[in-house]
């Protein structure tokens, strides 16, 4: 008999070596959390053997387009709890990504969700994404801080009340904050000091009401040792417990490289300058910022007062985008001229920095 020619096989060979059926599980799981969560589940009918191999998902992603899909196939209860919950309680091993979507045409039932995190702190979760698109925010129940082993964290138009007692999520590297109701602001740089190896941080400051504002403590002092992105948004540079805030949270992290900022004022009146010997309990040492993004800079002196302070501590600065508003600059075509004249007076730490102003 001829021997088959290297490379060759005969069809008996092949029909007795079912290599996917044979796949380890770790690299099934892997192949699954690749996949859309609706097509995950669909392996069931490749064969016998599949059936349940989707019940080895470790992400589970009921993100928009999978609402969206959802949406396509029509029927009043496309994005029900039940269904949800069929899918979660199948699931065998870890699950260590979780993302929910709520339309803002549907409103889950806060029960089912707060039992669903309860369900995932026993699960290992390492990633939670949560985007609330309806009116009302959603009241997440304490068990999230159950979640110690998170790295990810994304919460949309959301409340969250953490106990005295948390002391912080201490693997979190990523915290995005959108429309998440505190009880106060100084609450959210103290929980946020706790996160001992954040990198990035992401903070929508439009619902949270400082306890400074009505004569408490104005400072909080911690150090973000690891933070090297800081996106706040917005702040109310009319506030001088909001801008003392901007600015210890940006003194405060010896490691940040990446600063992007977006101002706002609450009141329509020009905000009086802050005094410099309010910052005198702030060490103002060097930066190692690297890029800053300025965004509705109108040219009051608190702004130019921030920027002049980033381009003074700066050293290994490479670039400052300001985007100017220019229906609402103070001063009007007076104040532009002023603040070009001042921007290069300015004291520059990097010879390299390059300072690009947007009119729009």
């Amino acid at each position: 008999m001829m021997e088959p020619a290297p490379g060759e096989y005969n069809a008996s060979e092949l029909a007795s070596e079912d290599i996917i059926s044979t796949m380890p599980e770790n690299v099934i799981t892997h192949i699954l959390d690749r996949l859309p969560i609706q097509y995950a589940v669909r392996t069931a009918i490749l064969s016998r053997n599949w059936r349940f191999k989707w019940t080895l998902l470790s992400h589970v992603v009921f993100d928009k387009k999978f609402s969206e899909h959802l949406a396509r196939l029509g029927g009043e209860n496309w994005y029900d709890e039940r269904n949800m919950n069929r899918i979660l309680l199948h699931l065998k091993g870890s699950i260590t990504k979780f993302d929910l979507y709520i339309p803002n045409d549907k409103k889950l039932d806060a029960k089912d969700i707060n039992h669903w995190v309860m369900f995932l702190s026993r699960k290992g979760i390492e990633e939670f994404n949560l985007k609330n698109m309806n009116l009302e925010p959603l009241k997440l129940s304490s068990h999230l801080f159950s979640c110690v082993k998170l790295e990810c964290l994304m919460l949309r138009n959301c409340s969250l009340y953490p106990a005295p007692t948390f002391r912080g999520f201490p693997n979190l590297l990523s915290l995005d904050l959108y429309q998440v109701a505190f009880e106060n602001g100084s609450l959210i740089i103290r929980l946020v000091g706790h996160f001992s190896k954040l990198q990035e941080l992401y903070l929508d400051l439009r619902m949270c009401r400082f306890l400074g504002e009505s004569g408490a403590a104005k400072s909080v002092c911690t150090s973000f040792r690891c933070l090297s992105t800081l996106i706040l948004y917005p702040i109310d540079f009319g506030s001088d417990i909001k801008l003392l805030f901007a600015f210890e949270m940006i003194w405060s992290s010896p490691e940040l490289q990446t600063l992007k900022i977006t101002a706002t004022y609450n009141d329509a009146v020009l905000p009086l300058a802050i005094c410099s010997s309010a910052l005198n309990h702030i060490s103002m040492g060097q930066l190692k910022l690297r890029f800053v993004v300025f965004k509705s800079f109108r040219g009051s002196e608190n702004e130019i007062y921030l920027i002049k302070n980033l381009l003074a501590c700066s050293p290994f600065l490479k670039k400052i985008d300001i985007y100017v508003n220019q229906s609402m600059m103070y001063g009007g075509e007076n104040g532009k001229l002023m603040f070009a004249t001042k921007l290069l007076e300015f004291h520059r730490a990097s010879t390299a920095a390059e300072v690009k102003i947007y009119w729009s």
